[in-house]
């Protein structure tokens, strides 16, 4: 099998998806926890 048989490229819109995929990933691993802690009362908090 010769390296000739595959074919990579990075175009645009695959390099704006992995951006959108990671922006996602990182805004939901954020927010997810914030709204748990938000929502516990504070003496809760410190336990």
């Amino acid at each position: 099998m010769s390296w000739e048989a595959y074919k990579v490229e990075l175009t645009p819109e695959y390099v704006g998806l992995f951006y959108l995929i990671g922006l996602s990933v990182t805004a939901a691993s954020t927010i997810v926890p914030t709204v748990y802690i938000t929502r516990l009362n504070p003496k809760k908090i410190m336990m």
